[in-house]
């Protein structure tokens, strides 16, 4: 898990480099800067107690202010899965039709048939 540290220092300017050079090459320091006059910033993923080992020989003139936990971000959500393509059969006719009678003598008009029951060639 990702930490934010902010440790108050109160040293000369040449100190102030060794200082956060050295803080810099903790193992699991991420970034380590000077965030104003009289305190440093680190992030990463570190042990306080790599930390704490690296500023004893200072430790009258750095302290510690806070150290917070930094949450890993939530990973994105999937997309939802789209629905499958409608597929259309190229030899396929598709006809909608309302009230359509078909004549089943091959005719529409005319049906020789004397006997026509269909009433759809008007016989």
């Amino acid at each position: 898990m990702s930490r934010k540290a902010v440790l108050k220092v109160d040293l000369c300017g040449k100190c102030k480099d060794n200082l956060l050079k050295k803080l810099s090459e903790v193992p699991g320091v991420a970034k380590a800067e000077a965030t104003g006059d009289h305190q440093f910033t680190l992030t990463g993923d570190f042990k306080i107690e790599d930390i704490n080992a690296a500023i004893a020989s200072k430790k009258r003139c750095v302290s510690i202010e806070s150290v917070q936990e930094i949450p890993k971000p939530d990973p994105p959500k999937p997309d939802p899965p789209k629905p499958p393509p409608e597929v259309v059969c190229p030899n396929t006719i598709v006809i909608h039709t309302k009230n359509l009678v078909f004549c089943f003598h091959g005719r529409n008009i005319g049906c020789p048939w004397d006997r026509c029951s269909d009433r759809c060639c008007s016989c």
